[in-house]
């Protein structure tokens, strides 16, 4: 932050005890360490002390949500900052607990200053809460332990009933090994639990962790899954998890948005989430192994129209026993699958759109997008889906595919015979194809750019001409967005003349 920099001991206000009850002598630690994490010189004079409260409170609240901690900073800047932030609750709603608060608040007393930032932020205000503890270059007695993990949990589930969101996050390595051996740690989990069982305004829940030996680690995500799936959440809207088993036995979740990344160890039991309208499902690594899916049974997601996976074999492999017949938005994902992995499953696969086309009740999907590397584009499996309104493909800037694009989206440029002689089109319905580039050196994009307005224009001639005699087929638009700017290549003609009018929208934005 630069614009909220501490000033000097000598001009710092006085940090009465009122401000923190319970810590007379950690005022002016935190002090300290503000003043050296900020060092600027502080002028009376400048521009930003002259600002109205209004207009500052603004500046402030852009400053938390960017940086958390920066609250704290204002709070210790000037007498008038510091009446302002303590004035407004709303400042400190968004608690964090990561490296930077820990290295700020030190992990002695970082329970304590958890305290003072829940009292500051009022009785009624809804709180964001997020407890990152990743791997980072950190000594090992500066790591916290099992019991320091215990302390916060506890410390913010005070206020469980406020909690509009909840984040924890917990890597490996990143809390300090026990030193007794095998002896079970659950104190916490009884106040904990007990502290739960209210939460009338959560909307949010994110849970993340690595592989970790329950009796040695703690409360981890998966124990605060495991608690918090006991509770009734009737605002809970959207809950993302990676790996972190789930179970049958959540009460009246009415989540509507699910993101998943399993391991080899975890996977998404879908039975718990019944009404779920979108889903994103990953793998977490590439040899994350199949789909467990021995002996469980077919499960019916009536209400989920909006699918993102990953395009590879254990994802396909995860879906398919899931029944969902309204789903109309399918993303597929294949910037992360390779061509080879150690067991096979983190191959790129269409196994998931062939799943999808070849079941009794085939998916009534009309919009797909495609993230693709140097993966050829699967036609014969997207030729099924003749309800296809759009369709939306990414790859590099620098992939083959753009020097022949004609050739390349030949597919749906040319007919084909039916089985009554008549000739026919692939993906009739189709009224918008985006071709986007991303990543990757543009220059090859870039040379061949100007030749492409021409070329598909002269490619789309015979389509659109079936279209214009055909009420069973949609007139296709093609967008072109490139690394700068943005084409399209649509059909303006009402008339039967082949060479009618074609419009060309040639745009600066990369859309």
């Amino acid at each position: 932050m630069t614009s909220l920099q501490a000033t000097p001991a000598s001009m710092q206000p006085s940090l009465t005890p009122s401000f923190f009850p319970s810590l007379p002598s950690s005022s002016s630690i935190l002090s300290t360490q503000l003043i050296a994490s900020h060092p600027a010189t502080y002028l009376p004079s400048a521009p930003i002390y002259k600002l109205n409260a209004d207009v500052l409170l603004h500046i402030f609240s852009f400053c938390r949500d960017d940086d958390p901690l920066s609250v704290w900073a204002a709070s210790q800047t000037c007498s008038e900052w510091r009446t302002l932030t303590l004035e407004h609750p709303i400042l400190w709603s968004h608690i964090v607990v990561d490296n930077s608060s820990t290295r700020l608040f030190g992990l002695s007393s970082l329970s304590q200053w958890l305290n003072v930032w829940l009292t500051r932020s009022g009785t009624n205000r809804e709180l964001d809460i997020v407890l990152k503890l990743r791997i980072v270059n950190m000594a090992w007695s500066r790591k916290p332990s099992r019991e320091d993990v215990g302390n916060i949990l506890r410390a913010v589930s005070t206020q469980a009933h406020r909690w509009r969101s909840f984040t924890y996050r917990l890597e490996a390595s990143a809390i300090r090994p026990p030193n007794t051996e095998g002896v079970l740690y659950y104190a916490p989990i009884a106040d904990i639990s007990r502290r739960l069982g209210s939460l009338p305004l959560l909307q949010f829940i994110r849970l993340s962790q690595g592989c970790y030996h329950p009796t040695r680690e703690g409360i981890t995500p998966q124990c605060m899954y495991d608690l918090l799936s006991l509770q009734v959440a009737p605002r809970l809207q959207s809950v993302s998890l990676r790996g972190i088993y789930t179970n049958n036995s959540v009460p009246d979740w009415n989540v509507k948005h699910v993101s998943y990344r399993f391991s080899t160890s975890t996977f998404l039991t879908f039975s718990a989430f019944p009404l779920i309208t979108s889903l994103q499902l990953f793998s977490w690594t590439q040899n994350s192994r199949g789909w467990p899916n021995l002996g469980m049974q077919p499960v019916l997601l009536p209400c989920l129209t909006e699918l993102r996976a990953e395009a590879n074999v254990s994802v396909a492999a995860s879906l398919e026993l899931v029944d969902m017949p309204v789903l109309s938005k399918l993303t597929l994902d294949a910037r992360e699958t390779t061509t080879s992995s150690i067991d096979g499953n983190g191959f790129y696969s269409t196994n998931l759109l062939r799943s999808l086309a070849t079941r009794p009740r085939s998916a009534p999907l009309t919009s797909v997008v495609l993230y693709l590397s140097t993966h050829n584009i699967p036609w014969n499996e997207l030729a099924c889906f003749t309800s296809m309104e759009s369709l939306r493909i990414i790859k590099r800037a620098d992939d083959l595919f753009w020097s022949s694009l004609s050739r390349n989206i030949s597919f749906l440029l040319r007919p084909i015979a039916s089985s009554n002689g008549r000739l026919s089109w692939h993906l009739p319905q189709l009224q918008i194809l985006t071709l986007k580039s991303r990543r990757g050196s543009a220059r090859l994009l870039s040379n061949a750019w100007p030749h492409y307005e021409e070329r598909m224009q002269c490619a789309l001639q015979a389509r659109w001409k079936a279209a214009r005699h055909s009420k069973q087929m949609a007139t296709l638009s093609l967008y072109l967005v490139g690394p700068s700017r943005t084409m399209k290549i649509c059909d303006d003609s009402t008339s039967d003349d082949t060479s009618a009018g074609v419009k060309r929208c040639d745009m600066t934005s990369n859309a």
